[in-house]
């Protein structure tokens, strides 16, 4: 019994012996003979002097910078410039998604919506300083060219030279604080090219309508719209067309036309015929324009043709030579 006694107690004491996991046990040691624990990793698990803890390096993601195409701003801008179908009465036509955006928050603000509107005028006060900033940096530029340009056309003068011809010239540039800038001439060789063929025709009316006025003669009819004066009417029209700094004052034109009054008619006649053919016209000699009734017919449309010039940005060129002038082509 007393061995069965011994021998339970030692078995008991076995079994409480084995009851502690064996890990446990290695950890205990471990930390006895090693001081491993907080703060004190194993020593296999240390990082090695001068190896880098992370061989591998960094891993790459994706840019998602504003040049990606999966940025939040390239997405933005993608869905913004697409093209949606909007109904404007009974017309389906296609606008930018972010105009329609903001024609929905225009409708809600104007209907009465405080955060609409709230929204809506913000953003417009935004855009609005940032368009006052760029005009005054556009006007800042010009103010700048148009100094220059002027100083050397007025060097060049006072040198006896031939003063340089800049595009665009710089009593072309209307310098405008609410408007901002505005050219009132050409600014390139094509539109130069238009203007010189207008001041051509211009000339060239005025030397017609002193023939036209040299064959009258004896008026049929007292109504003044029977008489001549077409020529001379689209002379001052092109006038008009052409930048205030190579228009003909009235004095001027008074001028020509008493020059050619004085002039032998057959000098007259050649000088008219040479000035056509040089404009491309071969119309026979001594042709005159109808009466003044005609140029009442179409001045209407010509006036259309001028105003619809001035409300372009360069005013100053004409579009079209007016329908009279193709009769002589």
């Amino acid at each position: 019994m007393a061995n069965d006694q011994d021998n339970g107690g030692d078995g008991e004491a076995r079994r409480g012996k084995q009851s502690l996991p064996k890990n446990t046990v290695e950890q205990a040691k471990s930390a006895i003979l090693h001081g491993v624990g907080y703060r004190r990793p194993p020593e296999a698990g240390r990082f090695r002097k001068g190896q880098s803890g992370n061989p591998k390096g960094r891993p790459k993601t994706r840019n998602l910078g504003p040049g990606s195409s999966r940025s939040a701003n390239a997405l933005a801008l993608r869905e913004g410039e697409r093209l949606i179908n909007v109904r404007e009465g009974e017309e389906i036509r296609q606008i930018l998604a972010i105009e329609a955006v903001y024609r929905s928050q225009l409708k809600s603000a104007t209907s009465g919506s405080a955060y609409a509107q709230k929204h809506f005028i913000a953003r417009y006060d935004w855009a609005e300083r940032e368009r006052r900033e760029q005009r005054m940096e556009e006007i800042e530029y010009w103010k700048a060219y148009v100094a220059d340009q002027r100083e050397a056309i007025a060097a060049a003068k006072a040198k006896d030279e031939t003063p340089p011809t800049p595009l665009p010239h710089p009593d072309d540039v209307l310098i405008d604080y609410e408007k901002g800038v505005q050219f009132i001439g050409p600014i390139s060789d094509r539109e130069v090219a238009l203007i010189e063929e207008n001041l051509r025709t211009r000339d060239t009316l005025i030397i017609q309508n002193a023939l036209e006025q040299r064959e009258v003669g004896n008026p049929s009819s007292d109504d003044a719209l029977d008489r001549p004066g077409t020529a001379m009417v689209f002379a001052l029209v092109l006038n008009r067309c052409v930048p205030e700094r190579l228009r003909l004052s009235d004095n001027e034109i008074l001028l020509r036309v008493m020059r050619y009054d004085v002039m032998p008619k057959r000098v007259l006649l050649k000088e008219l015929y040479r000035a056509w053919r040089a404009l491309g016209a071969h119309p026979r000699r001594g042709r005159t324009f109808p009466p003044l009734r005609f140029a009442k017919q179409v001045i209407d449309q010509i006036d259309d043709d001028i105003s619809s010039m001035s409300a372009r940005r360069h005013s100053g060129v004409a579009s079209h030579r007016p329908a009279p002038f193709r009769e002589f082509r």
